[in-house]
């Protein structure tokens, strides 16, 4: 469903590079290291439900200012819904190794897939605007 058009290691991991059907973004890729159980969604796939209140408000401007934040809405709709019978598939086949997917998505908390639902992974760690904040103590 989404060709490979490249592969690539980092960080000792081994990359496929997976062309997207270009219904959020024309030239859009996804990085999937499938051994690893890895995948960087981009916007394709994102867990509104880890949005804080003021995220998700933001997020909704989008929709009111521009009407769609896709290039092809419904090509959009159709790649989404592929890309996660991707995710699932591939969790399935790790669940068995005892690992499973962790999804990367463009904006949101990076997650995993139970009972095909996107749950949020680990604690989340939000950005701070002040930069005392990360100063070492």
């Amino acid at each position: 469903e989404f060709p490979v058009i490249a592969e690539f290691e980092a960080a000792g991991r081994k990359f496929e590079v997976l062309e997207s059907h270009g219904g959020h973004l024309h030239g859009q890729v996804f990085f999937l290291a499938p051994d690893d159980g890895i995948l960087f969604s981009g916007d394709t796939v994102i867990n509104f439900a880890s949005f804080t209140p003021e995220r998700e408000e933001f997020s909704s401007l989008a929709n009111t200012l521009m009407t769609s934040v896709n290039v092809d809405s419904d090509l959009a709709r159709k790649e989404r819904k592929a890309l996660t019978a991707l995710a699932l598939e591939i969790d399935v086949s790790l669940k068995k190794e005892g690992k499973q997917l962790l999804l990367c998505c463009g904006h949101g908390a990076i997650s995993t897939l139970e009972n095909g639902n996107l749950t949020t992974y680990g604690d989340i760690e939000r950005y701070h605007s002040d930069p005392k904040h990360y100063l070492m103590k």
